[in-house]
C-alpha cells in the first residue's frame, strides 16, 4: 500500500496530504520490514528526492542531500548493528509499541567524497570544539543540520572567514555558493557579507559575486542560510581553477542580546563550500 500512494506521485506538492499528521506518516512506515526496491519507484535517485523536497513536516527527511544515498529502511532490534557499504545518510527514530519517541537521529557517513575539490588554505582558525570534522569538511558534501552540536559545522568566532578551494583542474563554474547557520541565542551570526572571487592561477584573482546579509534584521529562530550566486557579469558563468570564499564576521553582538553585556563577539558557522551545486544545473 505504501508503494501504491508513491508510484502515481509525480510531485511532492500535496504528498503530506495523503495523512492528516505527521503521526500517521510515519505509519505509513512501520509495518515496512526492508525497502528493497523502494528506490525503484522512480526511474533515479534524483526523482526519489524530488519526491521530499516538499515536505515541511517530516522530521530529518528534509535533510537527505540532493548527492546522498538513501536505499532502505528496516526495523531493527535498539542494539542491533548496522554495517554500511559507502557513503550512507542514516536517519533513525524508536518505534516504542505504536508511537514514535523523541527526535529522529541523522547522520552522514562518506565513503567516498562527490568531487576532488581540495581546501588549500584557510586564513584564521576554526574554533577546535566546531571542526566539522577538519579543513576538508568545507568541501566534503556532508551538509550540517539546525542539530549544529552534532559537529558538522566549522566555527569562527571573533574573526572573518577565509578560504580558497583547489578544483584540481580548470573547470566552467556558473554557480558559486556556501551554506551558514544562524542562531543568535548561541553567538553565531550570519557575516555581514559574502564575496566569491575566481582564478586560474591561484595567484591573481578576479571578483565572481557578492552578497550582503542585512545588519539590523534579528533571527530569533535557529536557521540554515545557503547563498548560491552566479557571476555578476557572465550569465554562462568562468573558467576557474581556484575559488577564494570571503566572509565578514558580524563583530560585537548588538545591545540587547545576553552577551552584549559580556563584551561578546559573534560566531560565523560555515559547513560547505558550493561549486556548481546540483539544485542550479537543474533549473
Amino acid at each position: 500500500d505504501f508503494y501504491k500512494l508513491f508510484k502515481e506521485i509525480k510531485t511532492a506538492e500535496g504528498l503530506m496530504r495523503i495523512r492528516e499528521s505527521r503521526e500517521d506518516f510515519y505509519k505509513l512506515f512501520k509495518e515496512i520490514k526492508t525497502a528493497e526496491g523502494l528506490m525503484r519507484i522512480r526511474e533515479s535517485r534524483e526523482d526519489f528526492y524530488k519526491l521530499f523536497k516538499e515536505i515541511k513536516t517530516a522530521e530529518g527527511l528534509m535533510r537527505i542531500p540532493g548527492y546522498a544515498t538513501h536505499n532502505s529502511l528496516i526495523l531493527v532490534e535498539s542494539d542491533t548493528q548496522i554495517s554500511l557499504k559507502g557513503s550512507a545518510l542514516v536517519w533513525a527514530a524508536f518505534l516504542d509499541r505504536d508511537s514514535w519517541v523523541g527526535r529522529p537521529f541523522v547522520a552522514r557517513y562518506v565513503h567516498e567524497k562527490s568531487n576532488d575539490f581540495e581546501v588549500k588554505e584557510i586564513k584564521g582558525s576554526y574554533n577546535p570544539q566546531y571542526s566539522g570534522g577538519g579543513d576538508g569538511a568545507l568541501v566534503d558534501g556532508v551538509l550540517g543540520s539546525e542539530e549544529w552540536r552534532s559537529g558538522f559545522w566549522q566555527g569562527y568566532q571573533s574573526q572573518d572567514f577565509e578560504t580558497v578551494i583547489d578544483l584540481k583542474e580548470i573547470t566552467q563554474v556558473q554557480y558559486l555558493g556556501a551554506r551558514f547557520l544562524s542562531d543568535e541565542r548561541a553567538w553565531i551570526f550570519l557575516p555581514t557579507q559574502v564575496a566569491w572571487e575566481y582564478s586560474l592561477d591561484g595567484i591573481k584573482y578576479k571578483p565572481f559575486n557578492a552578497f550582503d546579509f542585512d545588519q539590523n534584521v534579528r533571527r530569533e529562530e535557529v536557521g540554515i542560510c545557503p547563498i548560491i550566486m552566479g557571476h555578476h557579469k557572465k550569465l554562462k558563468g568562468v573558467k576557474a581553477r581556484y575559488i577564494r570564499v570571503k566572509a565578514t564576521n558580524f563583530g560585537k553582538l548588538p545591545k540587547g542580546h545576553p552577551g552584549y553585556d559580556f563584551n561578546g563577539e559573534a560566531f560565523i558557522f560555515i559547513d560547505e563550500v558550493l561549486v556548481n551545486p546540483e539544485v542550479m544545473s537543474e533549473l
